[in-house]
């Protein structure tokens, strides 16, 4: 990859000190906003410049990672993107300037898309050029991303991302201190019946997010991924301490979502400990032990609450919240109106009255039909494959049905998330198919003893 290709033996060089340096960086965030928003254009500045200088692609690409999980925050208003858009902007013009052209295959696959969108928008007068562009940035990230599948990659690659979830999660528990950043964020509640016939409205956690529900995907692909790196032997200890973290952070966002998930993550991490060596099992057992000890008292509180939540679901309706019921009305919707095979146009569009009665699918899969289109969802997914699999040396591959867990756990996460309602989701999905493009044949094949 052009300035930075021949540093194959370096990809691994100091990225403990690029964590380092993340994690001292994102102490300002909160720090910036006690003095003003406008501040956060210095941070921006300061990291699009790191990217730009970075000595390795995967230099880049760790800082892209790190600072993804703040994207919410990192904007003036509400409404408008993310600027960590600009991240992604520096690091395709970096990758440009240093290879001496324009990759190939994500350019056919922007013309491709493009067309498509420009034909929705003659058929229904429906285009956000945002979302366009957006699209187009995360075609040119994936080509970048699994250019750089080497063994080295993988693991800073994913302590980034978690440190960087894992900072946002716990900065997310102080924002009543930071009320510059409270505007960006949802107040949700969950309904709690008490004794006698009291009732409660309890907060529900979503980090540094505004929907507890993606905070949750979010934080489940997280464990998962740190799951994936302690299941091939890259991480030991601070594979609890980080996923400890990640689960008392989160446990509060009284999520259906996060704790089915959760609990499919600890029967994994169950048949990967059982399978390692006595010194492993009663590490697990002392650390997990203290962990819920330590805790005991407010996971009662919390597990109470998610028992009341499944106790009340009597209906497939109620278990999943009403999204059940939203997949048939979008599908009603697109039947109706004939938009299933080619969609309602490239935009993020609501169903309801009017916009203070609208509702997302809240599933991505119905989303991405309802937008494109049967046609238009396959050229999409098309144009990104192309972009997965014409880069990097190495082909998708999965060795064991535990190393699958990362892309289980997302391909369920997209059920009840919107696809592209936020700017990094893309990026967590790019993320977790690098990993099956990573060779590591060595270490998958001391793996498969656990396996």
């Amino acid at each position: 990859m052009g300035k930075h290709k021949n540093e194959a033996l370096e990809m691994n060089t100091d990225y403990k000190k690029i964590l380092r340096r993340c994690v001292c960086m994102s102490f300002f965030i909160p720090i910036i906003y006690m003095i003003s928003a406008y501040l956060t254009v210095g941070l921006v500045v300061v990291v699009c410049w790191l990217i730009f200088s970075a000595k390795s692609d995967q230099e880049q690409l760790m800082y892209i990672l790190f600072f993804i999980a703040f994207a919410n925050v990192m904007k003036f208003d509400r409404n408008m993107s993310s600027m960590t858009l600009l991240f992604e902007v520096v690091l395709i013009i970096s990758q440009i300037i240093s290879n001496h052209r324009i990759p190939k295959v994500p350019t056919a696959g922007m013309i491709i898309f493009t067309a498509y969108s420009l034909i929705l928008y003659m058929l229904t007068g429906v285009l956000s050029v945002t979302l366009c562009i957006k699209v187009i940035f995360w075609l040119y990230l994936m080509h970048y991303f699994t250019l750089t599948d080497k063994e080295d990659c993988e693991k800073p690659f994913i302590l980034a991302f978690a440190w960087g979830q894992l900072m946002a999660a716990v900065f997310g528990h102080f924002t009543s201190f930071f009320p510059a950043i409270e505007i960006y964020l949802n107040d949700q509640y969950v309904y709690i019946h008490g004794e006698l016939g009291t009732s409660k409205l309890s907060q529900r956690y979503c980090g540094l997010l505004s929907d507890s529900n993606l905070y949750s995907v979010e934080i489940l692909v997280t464990i998962s991924l740190l799951l994936y790196l302690f299941y091939r032997g890259k991480i030991s200890q601070s594979f609890y301490f980080m996923t400890g973290a990640l689960i008392v952070c989160s446990i509060t966002s009284f999520s259906k979502t996060f704790i089915i998930g959760l609990l499919f993550l600890v029967l994994v991490f169950v048949m990967i400990i059982i399978r390692k060596s006595a010194n492993d099992k009663i590490v697990a057992v002392v650390v997990i032990g203290g962990g819920i000890l330590m805790f005991f008292e407010q996971l009662v509180d919390d597990l109470d609450i998610y028992v009341q939540r499944f106790s009340e679901a009597t209906s497939m309706v109620e278990l999943t919240t009403n999204r059940s019921k939203l997949f048939w009305r979008f599908l009603d919707y697109m039947l109706d109106n004939g938009t299933f095979f080619m969609g309602n146009g490239l935009a993020m569009q609501f169903l309801g009255r009017d916009k203070a009665h609208s509702i997302g699918a809240h599933n991505a899969y119905i989303q991405l039909i309802y937008m494109l289109g049967i046609v238009g969802a396959v050229i999409a997914i098309g144009c990104f494959v192309l972009c997965y699999r014409n880069s990097g040396l190495n082909r998708f591959k999965i060795n064991s049905l535990l190393q699958a867990v990362p892309l289980i756990t997302i391909l369920y996460g997209m059920m009840t998330v919107d696809l592209f309602q936020y700017d990094f989701f893309m990026i967590t999905l790019i993320l977790v198919l690098y990993i099956y493009k990573t060779p590591s044949y060595k270490t998958l094949k001391g793996a498969h003893d656990y396996a």
